[in-house]
Protein backbone atom coordinates (compact mmCIF):
# COMPACT_ATOMS: atom_id res chain seq x y z
CA UNK A 1 0.00 0.00 0.00
CA UNK A 2 3.10 2.24 0.91
CA UNK A 3 4.41 1.35 -2.10
CA UNK A 4 1.50 2.30 -4.26
CA UNK A 5 0.31 5.94 -2.47
CA UNK A 6 3.97 6.61 -3.48
CA UNK A 7 3.37 6.07 -7.23
CA UNK A 8 0.28 8.31 -6.79
CA UNK A 9 2.23 10.74 -5.06
CA UNK A 10 5.24 11.07 -7.66
CA UNK A 11 2.72 11.41 -10.90
CA UNK A 12 0.28 13.67 -9.79
CA UNK A 13 1.36 17.11 -11.16
CA UNK A 14 0.20 19.98 -8.92
CA UNK A 15 0.94 22.66 -11.95
CA UNK A 16 -0.94 20.01 -14.25
CA UNK A 17 -4.21 19.73 -11.91
CA UNK A 18 -4.53 23.88 -11.12
CA UNK A 19 -4.56 23.85 -15.04
CA UNK A 20 -7.30 21.29 -15.13
CA UNK A 21 -9.11 23.43 -12.53
CA UNK A 22 -8.83 26.70 -14.41
CA UNK A 23 -10.00 25.39 -17.95
CA UNK A 24 -12.96 23.81 -16.59
CA UNK A 25 -13.82 27.16 -14.87
CA UNK A 26 -13.26 28.96 -17.93
CA UNK A 27 -15.40 26.18 -19.98
CA UNK A 28 -18.21 26.57 -17.40
CA UNK A 29 -18.31 30.32 -17.18
CA UNK A 30 -18.35 29.79 -21.39
CA UNK A 31 -21.29 27.57 -21.53
CA UNK A 32 -23.23 30.22 -19.05
CA UNK A 33 -21.93 32.84 -21.40
CA UNK A 34 -23.41 30.22 -24.24
CA UNK A 35 -26.64 29.65 -22.36
CA UNK A 36 -27.22 33.51 -22.02
CA UNK A 37 -27.02 34.46 -25.37
CA UNK A 38 -29.36 32.09 -26.36
CA UNK A 39 -32.43 32.72 -23.71
CA UNK A 40 -33.86 35.25 -26.80
CA UNK A 41 -35.69 32.07 -27.90
CA UNK A 42 -38.65 31.30 -26.34
CA UNK A 43 -38.23 27.41 -25.91
CA UNK A 44 -34.63 27.68 -24.80
CA UNK A 45 -35.84 30.49 -21.84
CA UNK A 46 -38.76 27.96 -21.10
CA UNK A 47 -36.20 25.38 -21.04
CA UNK A 48 -34.47 27.91 -18.89
CA UNK A 49 -37.64 28.53 -16.65
CA UNK A 50 -38.04 24.56 -16.46
CA UNK A 51 -34.95 23.80 -14.86
CA UNK A 52 -35.25 26.42 -12.25
CA UNK A 53 -38.25 25.14 -11.03
CA UNK A 54 -36.68 21.60 -10.51
CA UNK A 55 -34.08 22.73 -8.99
CA UNK A 56 -35.12 25.60 -6.73
CA UNK A 57 -31.91 26.03 -4.74
CA UNK A 58 -29.39 25.93 -7.79
CA UNK A 59 -28.43 29.68 -8.48
CA UNK A 60 -28.80 31.30 -11.75
CA UNK A 61 -25.29 30.42 -12.72
CA UNK A 62 -26.22 26.42 -12.17
CA UNK A 63 -29.26 26.65 -13.73
CA UNK A 64 -28.20 27.76 -16.70
CA UNK A 65 -25.29 25.14 -16.71
CA UNK A 66 -27.54 22.09 -16.27
CA UNK A 67 -30.40 23.46 -19.07
CA UNK A 68 -27.21 23.95 -21.63
CA UNK A 69 -26.23 20.33 -20.69
CA UNK A 70 -29.20 18.45 -20.00
CA UNK A 71 -32.75 20.49 -19.52
CA UNK A 72 -34.41 16.91 -18.66
CA UNK A 73 -32.22 16.50 -15.27
CA UNK A 74 -34.37 15.72 -12.08
CA UNK A 75 -31.85 14.76 -9.34
CA UNK A 76 -28.00 15.41 -9.22
CA UNK A 77 -25.10 14.46 -7.53
CA UNK A 78 -21.66 13.49 -7.68
CA UNK A 79 -20.01 10.42 -8.22
CA UNK A 80 -19.25 9.64 -4.85
CA UNK A 81 -22.59 10.30 -3.41
CA UNK A 82 -24.14 7.99 -6.16
CA UNK A 83 -21.72 5.63 -5.00
CA UNK A 84 -22.59 5.93 -1.12
CA UNK A 85 -26.32 5.06 -2.00
CA UNK A 86 -25.40 2.25 -3.33
CA UNK A 87 -26.12 3.61 -7.16
CA UNK A 88 -23.27 2.97 -9.82
CA UNK A 89 -23.19 5.62 -12.52
CA UNK A 90 -23.55 4.31 -16.23
CA UNK A 91 -20.57 3.19 -18.04
CA UNK A 92 -20.12 6.20 -20.92
CA UNK A 93 -22.00 8.48 -18.97
CA UNK A 94 -20.79 12.54 -19.43
CA UNK A 95 -20.87 14.30 -15.83
CA UNK A 96 -22.55 17.57 -15.98
CA UNK A 97 -20.49 20.65 -15.09
CA UNK A 98 -21.72 22.78 -11.87
CA UNK A 99 -20.38 25.53 -9.68
CA UNK A 100 -19.47 25.34 -6.13
CA UNK A 101 -18.07 28.41 -3.88
CA UNK A 102 -14.63 27.94 -2.74
CA UNK A 103 -12.59 30.78 -1.02
CA UNK A 104 -13.18 34.36 -0.46
CA UNK A 105 -10.72 37.39 -1.22
CA UNK A 106 -10.50 40.65 -1.49
CA UNK A 107 -10.46 42.87 -4.99
CA UNK A 108 -8.19 45.81 -5.33
CA UNK A 109 -11.43 48.26 -4.46
CA UNK A 110 -11.36 46.80 -1.27
CA UNK A 111 -14.90 44.55 -1.99
CA UNK A 112 -15.05 40.85 -1.57
CA UNK A 113 -15.00 38.69 -4.24
CA UNK A 114 -15.63 34.56 -4.45
CA UNK A 115 -13.50 32.07 -6.03
CA UNK A 116 -15.68 29.10 -7.80
CA UNK A 117 -14.88 25.71 -8.01
CA UNK A 118 -16.06 23.46 -10.81
CA UNK A 119 -18.22 20.39 -9.40
CA UNK A 120 -19.24 16.92 -11.43
CA UNK A 121 -22.04 15.84 -11.28
CA UNK A 122 -24.29 12.81 -12.67
CA UNK A 123 -27.81 12.93 -13.14
CA UNK A 124 -30.24 9.64 -11.71
CA UNK A 125 -31.22 9.26 -15.62
CA UNK A 126 -27.22 8.41 -16.10
CA UNK A 127 -27.50 6.21 -13.14
CA UNK A 128 -29.24 2.29 -12.50
CA UNK A 129 -31.27 4.40 -9.89
CA UNK A 130 -35.24 3.67 -10.14
CA UNK A 131 -36.18 7.00 -11.14
CA UNK A 132 -39.51 7.99 -9.54
CA UNK A 133 -42.19 10.49 -11.10
CA UNK A 134 -41.93 13.91 -9.32
CA UNK A 135 -45.36 14.65 -8.70
CA UNK A 136 -46.89 17.20 -6.00
CA UNK A 137 -50.40 15.36 -4.42
CA UNK A 138 -52.86 18.07 -3.46
CA UNK A 139 -55.85 19.09 -5.49
CA UNK A 140 -56.72 22.68 -7.34
CA UNK A 141 -58.87 24.09 -4.65
CA UNK A 142 -56.09 23.68 -2.09
CA UNK A 143 -53.69 24.90 -4.38
CA UNK A 144 -55.66 28.27 -5.34
CA UNK A 145 -56.38 28.61 -1.80
CA UNK A 146 -52.62 28.60 -0.87
CA UNK A 147 -52.01 30.97 -3.98
CA UNK A 148 -54.24 33.72 -3.00
CA UNK A 149 -52.80 34.01 0.53
CA UNK A 150 -49.37 35.18 -1.36
CA UNK A 151 -51.11 37.93 -2.66
CA UNK A 152 -50.73 41.33 -1.08
CA UNK A 153 -53.87 42.80 -2.11
CA UNK A 154 -57.68 40.92 -2.70
CA UNK A 155 -58.51 38.74 -4.98
CA UNK A 156 -61.81 39.15 -6.51
CA UNK A 157 -63.77 37.81 -8.69
CA UNK A 158 -65.58 39.99 -11.57
CA UNK A 159 -68.03 39.64 -14.81
CA UNK A 160 -66.81 42.89 -16.17
CA UNK A 161 -63.55 41.50 -17.70
CA UNK A 162 -62.56 41.91 -21.29
CA UNK A 163 -63.82 38.60 -23.47
CA UNK A 164 -60.19 38.36 -24.03
CA UNK A 165 -58.76 38.61 -20.16
CA UNK A 166 -58.83 35.92 -17.69
CA UNK A 167 -57.62 37.91 -15.04
CA UNK A 168 -55.66 41.60 -14.63
CA UNK A 169 -53.95 43.21 -11.25
CA UNK A 170 -55.58 46.52 -11.59
CA UNK A 171 -52.26 48.65 -9.75
CA UNK A 172 -55.05 51.70 -9.16
CA UNK A 173 -57.44 49.74 -6.96
CA UNK A 174 -54.67 47.60 -6.17
CA UNK A 175 -56.92 44.16 -6.43
CA UNK A 176 -56.47 41.34 -8.79
CA UNK A 177 -59.81 40.72 -10.31
CA UNK A 178 -60.62 37.32 -12.02
CA UNK A 179 -63.03 36.22 -14.19
CA UNK A 180 -65.25 33.30 -12.91
CA UNK A 181 -65.82 29.97 -14.39
CA UNK A 182 -62.53 28.64 -14.87
CA UNK A 183 -60.90 25.56 -14.06
CA UNK A 184 -58.84 25.35 -11.53
CA UNK A 185 -55.27 24.89 -13.25
CA UNK A 186 -56.60 27.81 -15.40
CA UNK A 187 -57.16 29.92 -12.34
CA UNK A 188 -53.51 28.77 -10.63
CA UNK A 189 -52.07 30.09 -14.06
CA UNK A 190 -53.79 33.40 -14.42
CA UNK A 191 -53.23 34.16 -11.05
CA UNK A 192 -49.85 33.36 -9.83
CA UNK A 193 -49.15 35.91 -13.29
CA UNK A 194 -51.34 38.21 -11.89
CA UNK A 195 -50.20 38.20 -8.01
CA UNK A 196 -46.96 38.60 -9.17
CA UNK A 197 -47.44 42.01 -10.86
CA UNK A 198 -48.74 42.42 -7.59
CA UNK A 199 -46.01 41.72 -5.32
CA UNK A 200 -43.51 43.68 -7.47
CA UNK A 201 -45.56 46.78 -7.25
CA UNK A 202 -43.71 49.06 -5.10
CA UNK A 203 -45.43 52.33 -5.98
CA UNK A 204 -44.04 53.58 -9.36
CA UNK A 205 -45.69 50.31 -11.39
CA UNK A 206 -45.39 49.37 -15.28
CA UNK A 207 -47.20 46.30 -16.25
CA UNK A 208 -44.78 46.42 -19.40
CA UNK A 209 -41.70 46.63 -17.50
CA UNK A 210 -42.35 43.57 -14.99
CA UNK A 211 -44.28 41.52 -18.15
CA UNK A 212 -41.22 39.26 -18.20
CA UNK A 213 -40.76 38.92 -15.02
CA UNK A 214 -44.09 38.11 -13.71
CA UNK A 215 -44.15 35.75 -16.17
CA UNK A 216 -41.03 33.89 -15.22
CA UNK A 217 -42.59 33.57 -12.00
CA UNK A 218 -45.84 32.29 -12.77
CA UNK A 219 -44.13 29.42 -14.90
CA UNK A 220 -41.63 28.60 -12.23
CA UNK A 221 -44.50 28.22 -9.63
CA UNK A 222 -46.63 26.45 -12.34
CA UNK A 223 -44.61 23.76 -12.34
CA UNK A 224 -43.06 23.30 -9.03
CA UNK A 225 -47.00 22.28 -8.16
CA UNK A 226 -47.21 20.47 -10.87
CA UNK A 227 -49.84 22.93 -12.47
CA UNK A 228 -48.84 23.33 -16.92
CA UNK A 229 -47.02 26.41 -16.93
CA UNK A 230 -48.25 29.33 -19.44
CA UNK A 231 -46.15 29.52 -22.65
CA UNK A 232 -44.68 32.89 -24.51
CA UNK A 233 -45.44 32.87 -28.03
CA UNK A 234 -42.63 31.45 -30.88
CA UNK A 235 -42.35 34.51 -32.01
CA UNK A 236 -41.49 36.29 -28.75
CA UNK A 237 -38.03 37.54 -28.46
CA UNK A 238 -37.87 38.01 -24.27
CA UNK A 239 -34.37 39.13 -24.04
CA UNK A 240 -33.59 40.78 -26.97
CA UNK A 241 -31.51 44.30 -26.69
CA UNK A 242 -30.02 43.45 -23.29
CA UNK A 243 -26.68 42.57 -22.20
CA UNK A 244 -25.26 39.78 -20.08
CA UNK A 245 -25.38 41.32 -16.92
CA UNK A 246 -28.81 42.94 -17.42
CA UNK A 247 -30.00 39.45 -17.79
CA UNK A 248 -28.76 37.96 -15.25
CA UNK A 249 -30.09 40.41 -13.09
CA UNK A 250 -33.70 39.79 -14.04
CA UNK A 251 -33.31 36.07 -14.21
CA UNK A 252 -32.38 36.38 -10.38
CA UNK A 253 -35.37 38.87 -9.37
CA UNK A 254 -37.53 35.66 -11.11
CA UNK A 255 -35.81 33.24 -9.18
CA UNK A 256 -36.22 35.10 -5.54
CA UNK A 257 -39.34 36.01 -6.17
CA UNK A 258 -40.29 32.46 -7.45
CA UNK A 259 -39.28 30.70 -4.44
CA UNK A 260 -41.00 33.31 -1.93
CA UNK A 261 -44.30 32.48 -3.41
CA UNK A 262 -43.43 29.08 -3.76
CA UNK A 263 -42.50 28.67 0.07
CA UNK A 264 -45.37 30.73 0.91
CA UNK A 265 -47.93 28.30 -0.73
CA UNK A 266 -45.91 25.13 0.73
CA UNK A 267 -46.23 26.79 4.55
CA UNK A 268 -50.23 27.43 4.28
CA UNK A 269 -50.82 23.52 2.38
CA UNK A 270 -48.33 22.20 5.31
CA UNK A 271 -50.07 24.07 8.01
CA UNK A 272 -53.28 23.14 6.53
CA UNK A 273 -52.37 19.46 6.69
CA UNK A 274 -51.35 19.60 10.27
CA UNK A 275 -54.65 21.06 11.39
CA UNK A 276 -56.28 18.56 8.92
CA UNK A 277 -54.14 15.99 11.10
CA UNK A 278 -54.98 17.32 14.42
CA UNK A 279 -58.35 16.59 14.07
Amino acid sequence: MAADKTIQDESFNKEEWIERKRMDRENAFQMIDDAIAELSDPNLFMQYLDVQSRFDRYSVNNALLVAYQMPDATRLADYAYWQEQGVYVNSGERAITILEPGKEYKREDGSVGVNYNTKKVFDISQTNAQQKPRTFRTNDRVLVKALVKTSPVPVEITDKLPDDVSAVYDSEKKTVFIRQGMSGGDIFRTLSKEIAFARMDSGDFSRDKCELQAYGVSFIVCARFGVSPPSLDKDERPFDGKDAKAIRRELAEIRKDANSMALSIEKTIGTRNKNKDAR
